[in-house]
């Protein structure tokens, strides 16, 4: 009894560690095949995927909800981008962007907000009614 529950035991580390080798071979791969479309900026413990467009003021983010990505905003980041500056990114963990730490917090996610328009150098001024004056 003892040497089944050994031989299960050794099959489910080799089927874990299978699975950790091809998760890291596939996101190796992933990131050569589909580059990120814009940049990616160090926020300390992780690096966040940025798109900037567009020139003027003010400058416009858009904050992708729940668990969508930059390419939710494509059509109209390109549409405003002839008005504005307009900024999309992708939150830790999706997209092109790095896991971050964990808990999620909105703290947490806040903070790395700050810091990458900070390190992206991207202006301070950004106020919900110059997002409001553009609808």
């Amino acid at each position: 009894m003892i040497e089944i529950i050994v031989w299960v035991a050794g099959l489910m580390l080799l089927g874990a560690t299978l699975g950790v080798v091809y998760q890291a071979l596939g996101t190796r791969r992933h990131g050569r095949v589909y580059p990120p479309l814009g940049r990616l900026v160090d926020v300390g413990t992780h690096r966040l995927h940025i798109i900037e467009s567009g020139r003027g003021s003010p400058t416009i983010l858009l904050e992708a909800g729940l668990m969508s990505t930059v390419l939710s905003w494509t059509e109209l980041q390109r549409a405003l981008s002839g008005s504005f500056r307009v900024v999309s990114y992708d939150r830790a963990g999706l997209g092109w962007s790095d896991s971050g730490p964990m808990p999620r917090t909105a703290d947490r996610i806040v903070d790395e907000l700050h810091t990458l328009l900070d390190r992206a150098a991207i202006p301070p001024r950004i106020f919900w009614w110059d997002i409001l004056s553009v609808v």
